[in-house]
């Protein structure tokens, strides 16, 4: 075979992959993964009890659960609150 031919054949082999590779990207098998946007509410509180102050974020959330405010809850709590025991810190999350 002639080089030029060889070349081609391996040109056509790695265009043909990347295309299944493609396909197989855009096509999702199991639960349906639902992309949405869910609003954390942060509010930090001073050592006597009151709040010092509240911020909102907005996030994105990737879920295979049901569109609930559990799922948004449990992507604020993993982004935002605060394992320790002295924490005065509460994250509330909810779907927007």
């Amino acid at each position: 075979m002639e080089e030029k031919t060889i070349v081609l054949v391996v040109l056509f082999a790695v265009v043909a992959i990347g295309l299944v590779g493609l396909v197989s990207l855009n096509s999702q098998s199991g639960a349906t993964v639902i992309e949405r946007d869910c609003m954390c509410s942060i509010t930090m509180y001073g050592i006597y009890g009151g709040a010092l102050g509240t911020q909102n974020q907005i996030i994105r959330v990737q879920s295979a659960e049901s569109w609930t405010d559990a799922a948004c809850q449990n992507r604020c709590d993993q982004y935002y609150a605060r394992s320790d025991e002295y924490s005065r810190t509460d994250v509330v999350g909810t779907a927007v």
